[in-house]
């Protein structure tokens, strides 16, 4: 596995070959330092060629953690390719977007490692200020994420921590946290038309904890509530969510289900 720490990322545009991102390479074998152009990580020219940690380094705009995920191959040929993210909280200006990454598997980490239910994450993305989703998942085939906390706004209509569209996703051991006495439809996890996997997560507050829609398939298992309640635990919107040792309750109501969704426990 060849693992790059960016060390530095500014004045970067997508488009100028010269311009360049300092990276430090380490492999089983050696120890390198190397710097490479943008075009180097273009994803319309590259593939990956072997499994791929991208350590994204404390102090980067949300700006800068967008450009470095566009400018990373995205056709991932059969590897995998992981996001580790230090122990930092990220003021979101804009959402971050991870779409399209294919043939392979995305990993989106955290610095915390508890594999558990757990309020101890340390790496967290703060979008309680943004009129819009805090992260979105769009277009992967296998997307594994581990040990975030997202904090988003559930005053505003249909603000989700995380979306996801036409994905098929793992959820573990992160905490989705919306104001406490959202008005509108803020949610912690929204899926469309996507396929996932829900394990050991906390929802505080907001209108839902996890929102399966439009042809959605989800597996919730040992989930939970934390301090404010959600006003509804999971809702199902025709789609089908399979229920195992789940606690999520709502302070309205623990399940919903409407357009021939359905809840299975």
């Amino acid at each position: 596995m060849e693992n790059i720490k960016i060390t530095e990322l500014s004045n970067v545009s997508s488009t100028a070959s010269t311009d360049l991102i300092l990276l430090s390479t380490n492999t089983a074998s050696s120890a390198t330092s190397r710097s490479i152009t943008v075009n180097d990580l273009q994803s319309n020219i590259g593939v990956l060629s072997n499994d791929l940690t991208v350590t994204v380094s404390t102090g980067l705009t949300t700006a800068q953690i967008q450009t470095l995920i566009n400018n990373t191959p995205h056709n991932l040929n059969g590897y995998n390719i992981t996001f580790q993210f230090g122990a930092e909280t990220h003021v979101l200006s804009q959402s971050l977007s991870f779409v399209g990454f294919v043939g392979g598997a995305l990993l989106i980490r955290g610095a915390d490692t508890t594999a558990d239910l757990n309020t101890s994450q340390t790496t967290i993305f703060d979008g309680s200020a943004l009129a819009t989703r805090g992260i979105l998942i769009a277009n992967c085939p296998l997307v594994h994420i581990f040990n975030l906390k997202v904090l988003f706004d559930s005053t505003a209509s249909f603000i989700p921590a995380l979306d996801i569209s036409a994905a098929t996703v793992n959820i573990s051991f992160c905490w989705f946290v919306g104001e406490a006495g959202g008005s509108n439809d803020g949610r912690g996890i929204f899926m469309q038309q996507s396929n996932a996997f829900v394990y050991k997560n906390y929802f505080t507050a907001g209108n839902y904890g996890i929102y399966a829609y439009n042809c959605s398939d989800c597996f919730a298992r040992e989930n939970d509530d934390t301090g404010t309640q959600p006003k509804v635990g999971i809702y199902s919107r025709a789609s089908i969510v399979y229920l195992q040792d789940n606690a999520i309750t709502g302070s309205t109501i623990d399940t919903d289900s409407i357009n021939g969704g359905q809840i299975f426990s």
